[in-house]
């Protein structure tokens, strides 16, 4: 892969499985595998492969031979954790979602330096002051609210030197990043980058776990993955200090709230029982419900869990003291 521009200033190379991992689409044998995992943890299927009934195993084949395409199984995300998942909320059914592309998440949040950069060359970016919660350079970019955050991926593909049909924001008629903005409409298409879609977020999340967490069940294992309420002192800590998940990727669990490129809703579940990903389509405004995911550093273990969406009533504006984001793109 190229070096951006943008990354080329700050010495650090785009180097698949170190600081971003694309999703790829499922080998048959591997969807047969995950497959299998959803029926045992819902307790439709028995534990014991060898005591899956032929009735069982022709059902498997089928799902999978639906879902393939060209001998590969369109993107399954799985949004999903058992149905007796500790502490879980009234919004997050379990489900399946189909993602349907092949696509990649910054391993970091986005930290102070180098929003630093993107700031320099847009003068007009807010500049809150949020010293006393991100004291450090690589430390998470705080403050930030879905306007910036789409610029910043718009200015970073402009960096990386991706062509201009290929950005996904559109800003308003006044050419402002601001209510009025929008995706375009073919945007999950492009390849420049953008902010993740919750779907996105939570299979990158979870790496493959079915746990509340992605690396277990325990809250007092957490402290090893996590900043939250109860270490971080109530302030942000540099990025990539605390153990990743299987997919290599840094504070999916606390330190800062992430955007989503996504309307806050219901999830919608078809009659064929996935949920797709269209990611969100509509015009940005000011009072649309949006979602922020991960959890922060001021924010007790019980939102620090995979399948958590969130603060209610989160709008574009919003700047939380313990909110950032990180950057994705899709890949033909």
């Amino acid at each position: 892969m190229a070096v951006t521009r943008f990354l080329s200033e700050m010495e650090v190379e785009l180097v698949q499985g170190k600081n971003f991992v694309a999703a790829d689409l499922f080998d048959l044998r591997h969807a047969r595998k995950v497959l299998s995992a959803f029926g045992q943890a819902f307790g439709t299927l028995p534990e014991i492969p060898k005591e899956i009934t032929p009735d069982q195993q022709e059902f498997l084949k089928q799902a999978v031979s639906g879902l393939a395409q060209e001998g590969k199984v369109i993107c399954v995300r799985l949004a999903l954790s058992p149905m007796g998942e500790a502490d879980r909320h009234g919004n997050e059914v379990p489900h399946q979602q189909r993602i349907g592309r092949t696509f990649a998440i910054a391993s970091k949040i986005v930290t102070k330096a180098q929003f630093r950069h993107f700031q320099q060359a847009n003068p007009d970016v807010g500049k809150p002051d949020i010293e006393q919660y991100s004291r450090t350079d690589d430390s998470p970019r705080l403050l930030v609210d879905l306007y910036d955050a789409a610029r910043y991926c718009n200015w970073l593909s402009k960096n990386e030197g991706i062509p201009k049909e290929q950005w996904c924001y559109e800003p308003n008629d006044q050419g402002k990043y601001a209510e009025g903005m929008k995706p375009s409409a073919d945007y999950l298409k492009r390849s420049g980058y953008r902010l993740p879609t919750e779907a996105e977020w939570e299979y990158a999340c979870r790496s493959g776990s079915q746990t509340s967490r992605y690396y277990g069940l325990s809250v007092k294992v957490l402290p090893k993955y996590a900043w939250f309420l109860d270490d971080s002192d109530h302030r942000a800590w540099p990025v990539g200090m605390k153990k990743p998940n299987d997919f290599g990727l840094f504070d999916m669990h606390g330190n800062a709230w992430q955007w989503c490129d996504n309307s806050y809703a219901d999830y919608a579940v078809g009659s064929d029982g996935f949920a797709n990903d269209p990611g969100s389509l509509s015009v940005a405004g000011d009072k649309d419900g949006r979602v922020l995911r991960g959890g922060g550093f001021a924010n007790p273990a019980l939102f620090v869990r995979s399948a958590f969406r969130g603060p209610i009533h989160v709008v574009p504006t919003n700047r939380y003291v313990n909110g950032g984001f990180r950057p994705a793109r899709t890949f033909p």
